[in-house]
């Protein structure tokens, strides 16, 4: 391993910027280590002055902490009501494996750009493309069609999340009673025009303001949540019963708010020491297990079962809880852009759309933006579509794909290095594949009857404008 991270390091200058077909170009799924001067920046307009400047250790766990931060956290008192005091356990025990499995993602990027060197340098979609390695074009296809999923789900969750919020402010603050589903068309329309202009890289300041106003807004929730405790006996609070399906739906839900990994790769190779990105994914984890556990179990104990699968639904109305309700929404309209940036730029290669602005990159973000809206009139359940995503596809993208491609690029022989897997790595290795499986079979299967249950069914917004209204507070 060694050998293979030396000779990534010694060559990785030497090679241009690739994309997972091999062709050369700038833009990603991430912030760009190289402005190249005569490369252009990937939308067709001309490069800096050639200067290389890369990540470090400690701006790349900004960007990790940005990428994890946000919706996730809102979510975790409420998967909390669903596990109990165990949830800290748990939630602790996720946020290691969840750092273990991003190092073995990231380990596997340095085994593939160590054997392949036409991936040495920047790869638009490196995930997929260490499937590609393992498995050819069908497993960059599966896992392709997997980060996808997840993506664009988590696309509908911070829309539904966003419009949740402005309903709340409207109502309160403004004292205007505008229908949710109205309110979500309304998300769509401003989000649409800022899909169209840029690449990740044109909104890095996003990742350093969303790592803020997340810290930032956590904090400030605790000190709703202190507050609104004085105003009854923390004793007379009531919990909901625990069962299997609650159980495993809260498991998802942080999944959900845990998982990063398809941009993993790509921060690393943004790195200026690739190699260093491990030490990048505890000083993150470690910083979001500081923030999540203490609002989770601030909600759990002070609010009980009255705690919304968006918590800033339940907390009281103070300026505070507005002041932390508008950053959040601030974050994830202008996060939304990140977000599901890399499906618009995987959808316009597929249609073969020119990487400068055009009419036709314009008609086909906001044709995704506009079936992301639908989704979310369809199914207008927060709780149920997070649970939904974290136990399908967020967990085989953090879970199941991590450790089945590190052993399977360890077993593949060539002309290089034999990577020796110790016996404690295949055991660790087998028991997150067996409780992802387990996880993933019995929360999917939890969330698709939350969704469609005939207890908990609640009619398309295009059906019944106001059905969603009653189940927001």
């Amino acid at each position: 391993m060694v050998m293979e991270k030396k000779a990534i390091l010694s060559d990785s200058n030497r090679f241009g910027s690739v994309d997972d077909h091999g062709d050369r170009g700038g833009g990603g799924w991430g912030y760009d280590k190289k402005d190249e001067g005569s490369g252009g920046d990937g939308d067709g307009h001309p490069g800096g002055s050639g200067k290389v400047s890369g990540l470090t250790v400690l701006t790349a766990s900004v960007f990790l902490i940005g990428e994890l931060a946000g919706t996730g956290v809102m979510a975790l008192p409420h998967a909390m009501e669903g596990i109990g005091f165990s949830g800290i356990i748990i939630s602790l025990l996720f946020n290691g494996v969840s750092c273990y499995t991003g190092n073995l993602i990231c380990q596997c990027w340095l085994i593939v750009q160590s054997r392949c060197p036409e991936y040495r340098g920047h790869v638009r979609h490196p995930y997929p493309t260490i499937g590609y390695v393992c498995f050819g074009n069908c497993g960059r296809t599966i896992l392709s069609c997997i980060i996808n999923c997840s993506i664009l789900g988590t696309g509908v969750v911070v829309m539904i999340m966003a419009a949740e919020n402005v309903h709340r402010l409207l109502t309160n603050l403004a004292d205007v009673q505008a229908p949710f589903c109205l309110i979500l068309i309304a998300i769509a329309a401003v989000i649409i025009p800022l899909t169209w202009f840029g690449t990740p890289k044109d909104f890095w300041a996003i990742a350093i303001g969303a790592a803020l106003s997340t810290t930032v807004a956590v904090v400030l929730s605790l000190f709703i949540m202190v507050n609104d405790s004085r105003y009854h006996s923390l004793e007379d609070v009531k919990h909901s019963d625990i069962d299997a399906l609650t159980f495993f739906q809260a498991l998802s839900t942080i999944l959900f708010a845990t998982c990063g990994h398809f941009v993993f790769p790509t921060f690393q190779n943004d790195m200026n020491e690739p190699d260093k990105i491990g030490k990048s994914l505890v000083i993150s984890y470690s910083t979001m297990a500081i923030l999540y556990i203490p609002v989770s179990v601030m909600g759990y104990v002070v609010y009980g079962d009255r705690i919304s699968s968006n918590m800033l639904l339940t907390l009281s109305s103070n300026p505070v809880t507005y002041v932390i309700i508008m950053l959040v929404t601030c974050h994830q309209l202008c996060g939304f852009v990140i977000v599901i940036n890399p499906v618009l730029q995987h959808f316009e290669e597929v249609l073969g759309i020119s990487k400068a602005f055009s009419w036709k990159r314009a008609v086909a973000r906001s044709s995704i933006v506009l079936f992301l809206l639908f989704v979310a009139e369809s199914v207008p359940k927060i709780g149920a579509i997070m649970s939904l995503v974290g136990g399908s596809a967020n967990l085989i993208v953090m879970l199941i794909a991590p450790v089945v491609l590190y052993l399977k690029l360890c077993s593949i022989a060539g002309d290089w290095p034999k990577i020796h897997v110790p016996l404690h790595v295949k055991i660790l290795c087998g028991e997150i594949l067996l409780a992802g499986t387990i996880i993933g079979v019995i929360s999917t299967y939890g969330s698709v009857l939350s969704l469609w249950g005939n207890s908990s069914f609640t009619l398309p917004c295009y059906l019944n404008m106001t059905a969603v209204e009653e189940s927001l507070y």
